[in-house]
């Protein structure tokens, strides 16, 4: 996205939000409607007022204690809103969308968690630095995980079930509350009410390019996992379905109340864990990928200093930590002692 729609978008989302509470002098709307005068302008606002009553509440919240808050219901709707009407824009520049899709992107940046009501009445909770895309339309209500993590407590609605696809993964419910977390082409799926199917196609090319993705009985073969709630399962591109597994459910989604839990976690998705949370790049040399830990951290700590956090790993583990910058570290194995 250029920066002439980034800034159309977020002066969009500021003059729906001061219109939305009446927050606006006799200058100010003069302002206003010599702005909207623009036709790209007045498209800007009309797809803002769009997503505005779409969207619904949301909550957003950093993991820093410095900037730790809850925002005002303005800034959470402003915020949340400018995050879809950014997709919007860069559509307009690349081209006519495709009609009636209602395809809406959501993302947040390093750090930051953030909490959406949907239109179907489902509650979705974004993690760190994730992207998740939602198309919820007759008959169908279709998400993707691009990256990153995600909560969802799901309206029920038989007629319509939810569908989420990330990397070789699909997952399908009516009602229910589950955990989804990718990771490269794997996808972890924990289930704290209810029960999901999860799905692994076995001829993945055969789904690359058809929408039969959201119709996965009508396609090829699958392997399937029936979920239940205290269950998890690691879905990966190259092995499919691993063993379904017991856990906690107060760990499944753990990371909503800034813990971060790992048990027997090779440190390279460890890394990629903190890399959500905390703006210090972490990367793991290769000796010391496979290395595992069972540990827990506070995601505001990491997010406040991580290099005290990281010192657990130097504790635990024969590792040490190299700091190349003040923005960049690698675990290394440490030599053995002669």
């Amino acid at each position: 996205m250029n920066e002439e729609i980034r800034a159309l978008r977020e002066t969009a989302n500021l003059w729906r939000s001061r219109v939305d509470t009446n927050d606006l002098s006799e200058a100010q709307r003069r302002e206003f409607n010599h702005w909207m005068s623009d036709p790209l302008h007045a498209r800007a606002y009309a797809e803002a007022e769009l997503l505005w009553h779409a969207l619904g509440r949301s909550e957003i919240r950093a993991a820093s204690p410095a900037s730790r808050r809850w925002l005002p219901a303005r800034g959470l709707l402003a915020t949340a809103a400018l995050l879809l009407v950014g997709v919007m824009l860069w559509q307009w520049a690349q081209g006519p969308a495709e009609q009636g899709t209602g395809v809406v992107t959501l993302q947040t940046p390093v750090g930051e968690v953030s909490t959406f009501s949907l239109e179907d009445g489902s509650q979705l909770t974004l993690g760190a630095r994730s992207e998740l895309t939602v198309n919820l339309g007759e008959g169908h209500r279709r998400l993707e995980l691009v990256f990153g993590e995600a909560f969802l407590e799901v309206s029920e609605d038989p007629d319509r079930p939810l569908t989420v696809r990330s990397g070789a993964a699909i997952v399908r419910v009516t009602g229910t509350a589950f955990n989804v977390k990718r990771m490269g082409d794997s996808l972890r799926v924990g289930v704290v009410e209810g029960s999901v199917d999860v799905m692994h196609p076995r001829e993945l090319d055969a789904y690359a390019e058809s929408s039969s993705v959201w119709a996965p009985q009508a396609a090829a073969p699958l392997e399937v996992a029936k979920l239940q709630g205290g269950e998890q399962v690691l879905v990966s591109r190259d092995l499919g379905l691993g063993e379904i597994e017991a856990v906690s459910e107060s760990d499944i989604a753990a990371w909503r109340h800034g813990k971060l839990v790992f048990f027997r976690a090779p440190l390279a998705d460890l890394a990629q864990e903190f890399n959500r949370y905390s703006t210090l790049t972490l990367s793991v040399a290769e000796s010391a990928r496979d290395l595992r830990l069972t540990a827990t951290f506070d995601a505001a700590d990491l997010a406040a200093d991580a290099e005290a956090a990281l010192s657990v790993l130097e504790e635990a583990l024969p590792v040490s930590i190299d700091y190349l910058s003040d923005r960049s570290a690698v675990v290394i194995l440490k030599s053995p002692e002669k």
